[in-house]
């Protein structure tokens, strides 16, 4: 006898229920988030945060992201492995970098023990945070600004503020509202222009110590050249203290807190004059010893003056120090802080009217694009030509008349049998291709061809030194390259630092191939993949004839530094003696200091130079204004024509001149000057160390040190083999940063 329908049904649902009720948790990827308060650029490493809930068992597992290059191609990358607690949440920290500016990123959990994924999901910038999605990403010629702490800083006007051009240009800024959340890797700060940290919660940096990775990282960071405002008032004594999370970043030795009730001088540094809220507020203010840096503000007068607002040099990068906790009242309410805050900020003036009514403008353009356009030019010194338009044009055309009229009049006039055209006709078709591949072949070549530029940064007072290098690579078949770097010491000496990363350079651009596009759609596999400590690069894909840059990074300790006794003199300029010991041959050098340069020729090892002009001469060894020798260096004059015109002018610089734009951008007077933007890049730039107590020496090396090397077999490193040929072109520059003393004289900070 058959069960009623009604009877079968609901058997069936009691089964479902008590299978689901039954069924084992799974592994499940619930939240994913990007950069700084969801804020980050595209064509930078960025933080990435995965919330993962745990299943019935604990695991081992790790995570496999996917994301899009700059070229739109798949690239992955995996974390280090973590255990994912049962029924449980946990976070896993990575890094990633994302090519497009709406690139969906892809995730996969894999147990580590038995292989398997027990976890995949998709985020897409179309969707809501909390249902799978991600954030999208802003434009490699943005401009990058973070806070750390419970409340806005003062950053909310130059955040709404844009350029005169279009949205991709403007200033972000991040929130971070606990110090916690900060990332563990300086690298994670690549696409950061300036981190504010506020200190006025005083329960958020209880239990911090200075080994904590996060502030680790963060120093590192301003080391490497990062800047970091730093608002500390109240809370000194737990943050600047012996064991405060934050002494190193404190330009002198915290030794206690002064009561401050009048802060007239405050309301006079600060544009517009506006006045506080209560001007006689009682609030403390840190005391410190042994103060190095240049001191914007003092509050008070005589010995009792304590000093307000310093900038000093923190390794290659800078820090500006602020004893006062702005985001707490009565400050917090005050009409000027935004005004104090775009005045710390110091970013130059970038308001330009004539590229957006210029029919050429067709968006920013930056420098590092500058630097990939002149790699590709420089292909020509080494064999590679491209034919021009007009040649093939006039190929165009003939291959029009060969399969039309040339072949119609070779059949009907010299075979004269028509049908023979079904011949002729292919063999026409076969012909032109052959010859078409002939001659590109003869253009082209059948060699591999690598250009490259290389900066090294060194810090003269403690040897550390960071490495940029630029490589660009022509292929002249399609093949899959597996890299990684070399880095060496200034002497050549092989380094042992483990913190190379390898890593594509994407094209700041709005056109095709470049990263302020629509991402293109991850389908299948990686094309290609980092290592997860990112130093190597496997299986990156360039095609025939065709061209691919990456950009390689590393710090290491070096004892090849300059010995130099300089000291300011009292009209702002700087004399004395530069003697270089080491084994490094540095040609046309030139010494900058503040707004000044000298053009001092060649440093040969065991060689040495004197600075002794102390006043502004016609001479040659005198004094130059930055700007004007570089104009008359490399003959750049950007105060007449179009923006087309200066973009040619622009488009003809070699590669030292761009790089020399790229490390001085700001001192050189910024975009007002140089009519590009430099946003993607910008980390090169090291005009903020540039100080009363700072001089750079800047020399060329006439052999390439670091390079990229191609590994014969991928995931060893061992197997490296040096890419590099005669016809390559390579450009080194040495920047070193050297002490400026005080004068004799001078009492002044």
């Amino acid at each position: 006898m058959c069960p009623r329908p009604k009877t079968l049904l609901g058997t069936m649902l009691c089964m479902l229920l008590s299978g689901a009720a039954f069924a084992e948790a799974k592994v499940e990827v619930t939240r994913a988030d990007l950069g700084f308060g969801d804020r980050y650029k595209v064509g930078s490493w960025t933080p990435l945060r995965l919330e993962i809930s745990g299943g019935e068992k604990t695991i081992t597992a790790v995570a496999y992201v996917r994301v899009p290059d700059g070229e739109g191609t798949s690239t992955g990358i995996s974390s280090a492995p973590f255990s994912v607690t049962a029924h449980g949440q946990t976070t896993v920290e990575m890094l990633v970098r994302v090519g497009r500016l709406d690139a969906p990123i892809d995730v996969r959990i894999v147990n580590v023990e038995t292989g398997k994924t027990v976890s995949k999901r998709r985020f897409l910038t179309a969707r809501e945070l909390d249902k799978g999605g991600v954030a999208p990403g802003e434009p490699a010629t943005t401009r990058m600004v973070v806070e750390v702490g419970p409340t806005h800083l003062g950053t909310a006007s130059i955040g709404a503020q844009k350029s005169s051009q279009k949205w991709y240009t403007q200033n972000l800024v991040g929130r971070v509202v606990d110090p916690s959340l900060l990332p563990t890797s300086p690298l994670a700060y690549e696409g950061v222009d300036t981190v504010l940290i506020s200190t006025s919660d005083r329960d958020a940096w209880t239990g911090m110590r200075p080994d904590d990775a996060r502030v680790q990282a963060l120093v590192d960071w301003v080391n490497d050249g990062g800047r970091v405002i730093l608002f500390c008032g109240a809370n000194a004594d737990l943050l600047l203290g012996s064991d405060g999370p934050l002494a190193a970043l404190a330009p002198g030795i915290y030794t206690g807190s002064v009561t401050v009730d009048n802060f007239e001088q405050l309301e006079k540094y600060t544009p517009g004059n506006a006045p506080l809220p209560a001007r006689r507020m009682r609030t403390s203010v840190p005391f410190l010893d042994q103060l190095h840096g240049d001191v914007d503000l003092w509050q008070g007068s005589g010995e009792d003056r304590l000093p307000l607002i310093v900038r000093a040099r923190e390794g290659l990068g800078q820090v500006v120090f602020v004893g006062l906790d702005i985001d707490t009242p009565p400050l917090q309410r005050w009409e000027g802080r935004n005004r104090l805050v775009e005045k710390l900020l110091d970013f130059d003036d970038e308001t330009r009217t004539t590229e957006s009514s210029d029919y050429y403008y067709d968006g920013p353009t930056d420098l590092s694009l500058s630097l990939t356009q002149r790699l590709d030019k420089e292909l020509e010194n080494s064999g590679i030509r491209t034919p021009p338009f007009w040649v093939i044009a006039c190929l165009v055309l003939l291959y029009i008349l060969l399969i039309g009229p040339g072949d119609y009049w070779l059949v009907k006039r010299i075979f004269k049998r028509m049908e023979w055209t079904w011949v002729t006709f292919p063999a026409i078709v076969v012909l032109t291709c052959a010859a078409a591949y002939w001659y590109a072949n003869y253009l082209k070549g059948d060699s591999l061809r690598i250009n490259r530029l290389e900066v090294v940064d060194i810090d003269n007072a403690t040897g550390e030194a960071r490495g940029t290098l630029w490589t660009h690579i022509f292929s002249p078949n399609p093949t899959r390259y597996h890299l990684t770097l070399d880095a060496k010491t200034p002497i050549g000496e092989a380094a042992d630092d483990d913190s190379a990363v390898v890593a594509w350079l994407g094209r700041p651009t709005t056109g095709m191939g470049g990263m302020s596009t629509d991402a293109s759609r991850l389908l299948g596999p990686p094309s290609y993949r980092w290592s997860p400590d990112r130093k190597i690069l496997s299986g990156a894909p360039v095609e025939v004839w065709s061209t691919k840059s990456f950009v390689t990074r590393w710090k290491m300790h070096t004892d090849a530094l300059l010995v130099s006794e300089l000291t300011r003199t009292t009209n702002g300029l700087v004399v004395g003696d530069i003697e270089n010991p080491t084994s490094l041959d540095l040609s046309n050098c030139k010494l900058v200091y503040g707004s000044w340069a000298w053009a001092i020729g060649d440093l040969p090892s065991g060689g040495n130079t004197t600075i002794e002009t102390s006043s502004i001469s016609n001479t040659s060894a005198g004094p130059k204004k930055l700007r004007n020798l570089f104009r008359s260096e490399h003959d750049l004059d950007l105060s007449q024509g179009s923006y087309r015109e200066k973009q040619i002018l622009i488009g003809r610089l070699q590669l030292r001149a761009i790089a020399e734009l790229m490390m001085f951008y700001d001192a050189l007077g910024g975009r007002t000057q140089c009519e590009q933007w430099h946003r993607h890049q910008h980390f090169v730039d090291l005009s903020h160390a540039l100080g009363s107590d700072t001089a750079m020496l800047v020399g060329e090396c006439d052999a390439p040190r670091s390079e990229l090397l191609r590994l014969e077999s991928p995931g060893d490193p061992a197997s490296g083999q040096s890419m590099r040929g005669p016809q390559d072109v390579n450009v080194v520059l040495y920047r070193y940063l050297l002490h400026v003393a005080k004068p004799p004289d001078s009492d002044a900070t």
